[in-house]
């Protein structure tokens, strides 16, 4: 945030630069939670992936960008909820206002992503699922990566 004298407190946009550091910190992150998660869900938490998988399913079909969004910053953090590790929840937590406007920026500038989105996301949690950790840690980094690339389009 930045305060202005004339504006009050103004949400600015981040550079290019933060957003490299920001997907750089995620991939570390992110990719190290799924290959520790793979094969390692109990069927409830089994349960709830693919309860906000079916509605992001239901997201691209119905083209809806604000539900979309909501949904993809619960997905990341149902792995770092998974987990239970305190220290990456805070880490995620702390996170999660930028991982919002991060994919509400690139689904409302790219309303196409949410059609690539979600299959990504289905890759993620089919190999976490499955328990090929190698696997999802690829489908995360390259997730993140399109990401990233999605967002630094023009």
């Amino acid at each position: 945030i930045k305060v202005s004298p004339q504006q009050g407190v103004v949400v600015r946009d981040m550079n290019a630069r933060e957003i490299s550091e920001h997907f750089q910190f995620r991939v570390a992150l992110e990719t190290y939670i799924v290959k520790t998660l793979a094969g390692k869900l109990a069927p409830h938490q089994v349960d709830e992936l693919e309860a906000n998988l079916d509605a992001q399913e239901k997201c691209v079909s119905t083209h809806n960008i604000k539900d979309s969004v909501k949904l993809d910053r619960e997905y990341h953090l149902l792995y770092c909820k998974f987990l239970r590790n305190q220290e990456i929840e805070r880490a995620m937590l702390a996170l999660k206002d930028k991982i919002y406007r991060v994919a509400n920026d690139i689904h409302t500038r790219h309303p196409e992503r949410i059609a690539t989105n979600f299959p990504e996301h289905r890759a993620i949690a089919d190999a976490v699922i499955s328990g090929d950790g190698e696997k999802a840690s690829t489908a995360m980094e390259v997730h993140l990566e399109n990401g990233k690339r999605w967002i630094l389009m023009p």
